[in-house]
């Protein structure tokens, strides 16, 4: 009754199951018996990425489907059969054969993503729409990780690029400049990890840097904790 791996990548909890998800396989632990379940292992236990390493797991507006982010690509799990599924819409479309570099959600469950073509919508019926504003604003796609959705807009979304946050809005396709990195930190190997609302002020949390801290009302900045005698990654 263990994890089908140690290393952790993603988490989605129901009413009734936890679903985890490592580097290897897919894991659903049950609230009301303890029973561990594991799904999609790859028979080769050393290989450290491959399309049983699940990086993140996302709702689909079907409770009986999950969307799992793999290291290959982005799938539908049904947690009734325990297997993939492949809609006709997905096997027609390469946006989904991309290795994807960061997704996030709408309140809606359609998944925003990121790859090497650009920016997409994906909606629930797994149909894309490409968002061909940010597309273009992305010209180094992979430098791009979603932070997630503004807690007091709908369809609006923070993200981190070429050392700043952005925030976007969907229905208009539109990117605004939100805070930008000082000068000193601008050559640094940075990624956005996170974003947590705490009261009135919105946490961002920046990997290999540290912690910025706006206002959620109009994005001013009021703090942020760096520490300047950090060696930044490479």
């Amino acid at each position: 009754n263990t994890l089908s791996h140690n290393v952790v990548f993603g988490l989605h909890s129901t009413a009734t199951d936890l679903w985890i998800g490592t580097q290897n396989g897919l894991n659903r632990y049950q609230w009301h018996s303890g029973e561990i379940k594991q799904f999609l292992v790859n028979s080769d236990s050393a290989a450290v990425e491959s399309a049983a390493t699940i990086y993140g797991i996302y709702p689909h507006a079907s409770d009986r489907y999950l969307w799992l982010l793999t290291a290959v690509s982005l799938v539908q799990f049904d947690t009734v059969l325990n297997q993939l599924v492949v809609p006709t819409s997905i096997q027609n479309s390469d946006v989904f054969q991309q290795y994807i570099y960061s997704v996030t959600q709408t309140a809606d469950n359609d998944l925003l993503i990121i790859n090497a073509k650009g920016a997409f919508r994906i909606k629930n019926d797994s149909s894309t729409q490409p968002l061909k504003s940010l597309s273009l604003f992305l010209s180094s796609p992979q430098d791009a990780q979603w932070f997630g959705a503004d807690p007091a807009a709908v369809n609006e979304f923070f993200f981190f690029y070429q050392g700043a946050i952005w925030r976007y809005r969907l229905e208009q396709d539109k990117v605004s400049l939100v805070y930008q990195l000082p000068e000193q930190h601008k050559d640094k190997v940075l990624f956005g990890e996170g974003m947590q609302q705490v009261n009135q002020s919105l946490w961002f949390l920046i990997s290999g840097l540290g912690l910025v801290e706006l206002d959620s009302t109009n994005f001013t900045l009021k703090s942020t904790f760096f520490n300047p005698d950090e060696p930044s990654l490479s």
